[in-house]
């Protein structure tokens, strides 16, 4: 028997091109989008320096491109787009083509008129020229990936289905001046009859070569307006502004041969790989489906070939099926429609049980956790032991130490106290008292075992740093911490608290602003107390009594941190850290568990699969109190470059179990940061589509007002540490909502594992 070696050669071709498609990562563990900068070595005593594109060598067989991607990466992950494109055009040529052939082979006017003045336009201008012309235009060089393969797909269909529906004409009217179609009408056949029975099943096996033929034909036009420029993935650069006129520099982004030759023309005798090995991918493809497509016509044109019989059994197939049901019973009838019906509740079951899998459990983490009743505060006992459990539960899920082996990191604080008890009551001239409530009216600010009693100065209308310490003796000094920037009220409550002989500070916060936790370092003879407005104005005019006891901790933080390698050799370096906060008040006992485990268990989700990027997990310690945050400790000693943090991912505002709505903030993740800028935008949209409720975290204030009263703690990394952030947290304003952190969870884990730039 004679062998087909046009099919065989091609089918090769064709089978290793559906396994670039549908396994690119087992080809390539580079990651395609992953650039290479400035490479620097010594060499003979010498210091070199280089820039892309870098010649083949070990780590890129096929060389890089001028951005310093990997070429064999490009080539394997944009088989995908570019045989996609081909497809999608040739599909689009083919429902255009067949109908409007078929009409005008049988006779049709207007598909006769269209068909022909179409081939007449496209004779005089050239469909490649016609095809640059649009694509090249600004609108749609400004269209991001989808848009543009819509695009693409639109006008090169628009330009080649002519020519297919010309063949599919002169092959209708051959087959229509044929005997055999003759006794088909004279037994009374329509024409839509005999298109599809008589017709279609004599042209299919011409159609199915020609299919091909065309997605050979596509690419190779595909090719030429890479060459040309023009290309999916388009990325525009302004390359210069010189005279008060725009220049674009158009790069390629996406992985996808012809922008690949579009972007390398300019290095054809510099960096010839550039060109040489996209071009090969192109000739080999078109070669595979050109020799595949003859091969089959080597079989399905045969005498004997039996495809047309049965390509016709299609269209009668209900000639069998009716009768057949025409001869079931009721009965029969009836157990047909129900298995009918059993397989589509089974189907739609099967759907809706896959769509609710728990991808993500936070129940699942953290099943041993301890209670810790009292809480978990930064330098008590409950806080080590916290993270000498966090830190293990890491390690058992494969998280390594940044450097040593021990995942705490420990940072020095003040020595801090925190509030056991207190309480505060305000008598008036008439005796009426009035007892304010801890957490609600007030916090403490500074600590010891002391009561303490006398009246309210009110200087919240005079200037402060005018007042003569003498006249604070033995009173309480109210001052109004809006009309000063922190700093400030930190040094002139410290003065009069250590210079003069009063009793005590009474700072009455800014609208909006909330109490700060009972614990810090400050310890006076006297005391001072944080105020609500409405506690102010109450106390103000009274005679103010305070009682307060309280207790010693520790003076060091621990911070977990652990990390996650990376699989990318050249993006290896690059790292994507996450906070989330491990302390808590007993009160908060519900929440701050939830919130512990929430991390476990995305650590455990994180860790069953490869990243690109260093992933590094942080419990902070501290989270309660500004001053002593695990953040600002890392910012101020970063572990890594700030250069090679690509991205902070903060979620240490995750207050409640049940929110109503999703914290999200991502103004310190800009545009001139571009992976974060693309992270945040990826991570808002993933949450739209789940359709979780957004509310912009308003605390990230304008960057005059971090200069004059420094930066929070959800500042820190992006105005200390240079790290662009991006801010995501669940909250409520009054009653539980529907949104879990399970929700929460599954859209920041998928953001972060399908995060390809």
């Amino acid at each position: 028997m004679k062998k087909n070696a046009p099919l065989i050669l091609g089918g090769l071709i064709l089978l290793v091109i559906l396994i670039l498609i549908v396994f690119p990562d087992r080809l390539s563990h580079l990651n395609p989008y992953g650039t290479q900068g400035v490479k620097s070595w010594v060499e003979n005593s010498k210091f070199i320096m280089s820039a892309p594109p870098f010649a083949p060598g070990p780590g890129s067989p096929l060389g890089t491109d001028d951005q310093g991607r990997d070429v064999l990466s490009l080539i394997i992950y944009g088989t995908k787009l570019t045989m996609l494109m081909s497809v999608l055009v040739v599909m689009g040529r083919y429902l255009v083509a067949i109908p409007l052939g078929l009409l005008a082979g049988f006779g049709s006017y207007v598909a006769k008129t269209i068909l022909s003045q179409f081939s007449i336009i496209f004779s005089a201008i050239p469909a490649l020229i016609f095809s640059i012309i649009i694509l090249k235009m600004d609108f749609f060089l400004a269209l991001d990936k989808t848009q543009s393969i819509l695009a693409f797909v639109l006008v090169l269909t628009f330009v080649g289905w002519a020519k297919l529906a010309t063949i599919v004409m002169e092959r209708v009217r051959d087959i229509l001046s044929k005997p055999f179609i003759k006794a088909e009408q004279a037994i009374g056949k329509g024409k839509l009859r005999i298109a599809l029975e008589n017709v279609l099943p004599h042209i299919v096996p011409e159609l199915v070569v020609l299919f091909f033929m065309e997605i050979a034909g596509a690419l190779n036009m595909i090719m030429q307006l890479g060459v040309f420029g023009a290309f999916v993935g388009n990325l525009r650069y302004v390359a210069s502004t010189e005279g008060g006129v725009i220049t674009f520099l158009n790069i390629s982004f996406e992985p996808e041969w012809s922008s690949m030759l579009a972007t390398s023309r300019n290095y054809i005798t510099s960096a010839p790989w550039m060109v040489l090995f996209p071009a090969l991918a192109f000739f080999i493809s078109i070669l595979g489906f050109n020799l595949f497509g003859e091969g089959l016509r080597e079989i399905l044109q045969k005498r004997d070939s039996r495809f047309s019989v049965y390509f016709r059994r299609l269209f009668n197939l209900h000639k069998s099926i009716i009768p057949f049901l025409k001869r079931l019973r009721i009965k029969g009838k009836v157990t047909l429609v129900v298995l009918v019906l059993a397989l589509l509740v089974g189907e739609i079951a099967l759907n809706n049980y896959q769509a609710n899998l728990p991808r993500f459990d936070v129940q699942s983490a953290g099943v041993d956790l301890p209670d810790f009743a009292k809480g978990v505060l930064i330098g008590t006992p409950e806080a080590a032991e916290a993270a000498d459990y966090i830190a293990q539960s890491l390690k058992a899920v494969g998280f390594e130490s940044i450097e040593g082996e021990n995942l705490v990191r420990d940072y020095p604080t003040e020595t801090i106290y925190r509030e056991m008890t207190s309480s505060i009551t305000c008598i008036d001239q008439g005796g009426q008292g009035k007892t304010l409530t801890p957490g609600k009216d007030y916090s403490i600010g500074s600590f010891g075992n002391l009561t303490l009693s006398g009246p309210v100065y009110d200087a919240r209308q005079s200037g402060l740093f005018s007042v003569s310490m003498e006249t604070l003796t033995d009173q309480f000094v109210l001052v109004d911490s809006s009309l000063y920037s922190s700093s400030a009220i930190s040094n002139v409550t410290k003065k009069i608290l250590v210079e003069s002989k009063a009793k005590g500070v009474l700072i009455m916060l800014a609208p909006g602003q909330s109490l700060p936790e009972s614990f810090g370092s400050e310890s006076y003879s006297g005391v001072k107390v944080w105020l609500t407005p409405a506690s102010a104005d109450l106390v103000t005019g009274k005679n103010f009594t305070v009682s307060l006891q309280s207790e010693k901790l520790g003076n060091q933080g621990k911070n977990i941190i652990g990390v996650l390698p990376a699989t990318d050799s050249k993006q290896g370096k690059e790292a994507i850290v996450i906070g989330i906060g491990y302390n808590y008040l007993p009160e908060d006992q519900e929440i701050g568990q939830q919130r512990i485990k929430f991390g476990l268990e995305l650590a455990k989700k994180l860790s069953e699969e490869n990243h690109n990027r260093k992933l590094i997990l942080c419990f902070w310690d501290g989270t309660l109190s500004d001053t002593y945050h695990g953040v600002k400790a890392f910012a101020a000693n970063p572990i890594l470059s700030p250069q090679d943090i690509q991205l902070y991912i903060d979620l240490t505002q995750i207050s409640t179990p049940q929110g109503e709505f999703v914290y999200f903030n991502a103004v310190q993740a800009p545009a001139t940061r571009s992976f974060a800028f693309s992270f945040g935008h990826q991570l808002e949209k993933n949450l739209s589509d789940k359709n979780l409720k957004t509310r912009p975290y308003s605390k990230i204030r304008r960057i005059e007002d971090i200069l004059y009263y420094g930066a929070s703690p959800e500042e820190t990394m992006f105005y200390k540490g240079s790290i662009a952030t991006v801010m995501v947290g669940l909250g409520q304003e009054q009653q539980p909502g529907k949104i879990s952190l399970n929700d929460l969870g599954n859209v920041v884990w998928d953001t972060i594992r399908k995060n390809s730039y």
